[in-house]
């Protein structure tokens, strides 16, 4: 597959690694790569080996270093196969201002009981963005039984959080025999973006909470089941 490129890539203001992001595919092993022009190719480098494309220095939106100061930095790319197959890329980075808080869509929350009794709890969804996306953001998300008050951080180092490149995301996390079955909601929500902008919801109960569920723990009682919520939307 040849090398393809973007003709336009929009990066947050305070970026300076690039990165790979300016291909739709990733370059096939052996190419080489170069900056070949544009009025901005000054103020580019490039990992002549990975392709991976940086600035000389951080940008920043309220300063722009472009050759017309639109903001739009223009360099020009070529990248030589080891079959001898040249490919040339005309880029705009584009240095952006990123002030929107991400969000929280299609959230879901189930579980499981596995074969040593214990209840693992699974939560889904996706989590949108405007521009510089959850990567390198943080989320946190708190549940609290409706008697006792425990707490279950899920997204602790006890859990497991994972991530697709559309911001589809899918949390695990499993009960230890110290948590109580019953009724069980969020109470906390965290929700912050690469470029910083975060969010923070308390629910003081069940009633007011976006989610909440019943969850048996065969480790504390001995009772096991199975039990769905519907979608958050």
């Amino acid at each position: 597959m040849s090398v393809e490129f973007r003709n336009t890539l929009k990066v947050i203001t305070g970026t300076q690694t690039i990165g790979l992001g300016i291909y739709t595919t990733s370059p096939p092993t052996g190419t080489t790569f170069s900056i070949t022009g544009g009025a901005d190719q000054a103020l580019f480098t490039i990992d002549a080996n990975t392709g991976e494309l940086s600035f000389t220095s951080t940008m920043l939106y309220q300063s722009p270093q472009d050759f017309d100061r639109d903001g739009i930095y223009d360099v020009i790319i070529t990248a030589i196969e080891s079959d001898g197959t040249v490919n040339t890329g005309t880029l705009g980075i584009e240095v952006s201002l990123d002030n929107t808080t991400p969000e929280f869509k299609d959230t879901t929350i189930t579980y499981t009981v596995n074969t040593d009794g214990a209840t693992v709890i699974k939560l889904t969804g996706k989590l949108t963005d405007d521009l510089s996306g959850m990567d390198g953001g943080r989320i946190g998300i708190t549940l609290k039984h409706a008697i006792s008050g425990q707490t279950i951080n899920l997204t602790s180092g006890d859990s497991d959080v994972l991530f697709d490149a559309e911001g589809n995301y899918e949390l695990t996390y499993t009960m230890d025999a110290g948590l109580p079955d019953g009724l069980w909601y969020v109470s906390y929500l965290l929700l912050e973006d690469k470029a910083g902008n975060s969010s923070t919801t308390g629910y003081t109960g069940a009633g007011s909470s976006i989610l909440s569920i019943e969850l048996p723990n065969g480790l504390y009682l001995g009772t096991l089941g199975a039990h769905h919520l519907p979608v958050l939307t």
